[in-house]
């Protein structure tokens, strides 16, 4: 048992709850229906709700930020998990945008573009995993295989 099945158990039961209120009430009570389609709705929070809490019960690190937060480079660089120079590089080669602070040196990059670039790398690292062909492939294959060496 992981330690977010207790609150995947929660959700489930809270629709279920919801779901069985929705369908017993009266019809009358126009405010508590109203009340409950809302509850019912999926809302983009009540969506990325559900996606966090199956993460964290299958294991994943999960990370929450702020999509206009402005990150330092350093701070870029802990999340990226590579150095500040990196992040230097990465900005002057234009695969991470940044910004200058008014009448400073100073750099800061919005944090969407750090979580843009982490997105861009994984898909990068599992496409070759996600772009094997089918079984259908493979047993077309070993078909094949095996007809080329029964003729011989």
């Amino acid at each position: 048992m992981t330690r977010c099945d207790p609150a995947l158990s929660v959700l489930q039961r809270a629709d279920a709850a919801l779901e069985e209120l929705a369908a017993s009430s009266s019809a009358d009570d126009e405010q508590l229906q109203e009340l409950l389609g809302a509850l019912l709705e999926v809302t983009p929070l009540r969506e990325r709700l559900h996606e966090l809490v199956h993460a964290l019960a299958h294991g994943h690190d999960v990370a929450i930020t702020i999509a206009d937060e402005a990150l330092t480079p350093a701070q870029a660089a802990k999340r990226l998990s590579c150095s500040r120079k990196i992040i230097n590089k990465m900005i002057h080669a234009g695969t991470l945008a940044a910004y200058r602070l008014p009448e400073s040196d100073h750099q800061r990059i919005p944090a969407s573009e750090v979580m843009r670039v982490l997105q861009e790398r994984d898909e990068r690292f599992w496409s070759p995993l996600t772009d094997l062909p089918g079984p259908e492939s493979f047993s077309a294959a070993l078909d094949e295989s095996r007809r080329r060496a029964a003729a011989k």
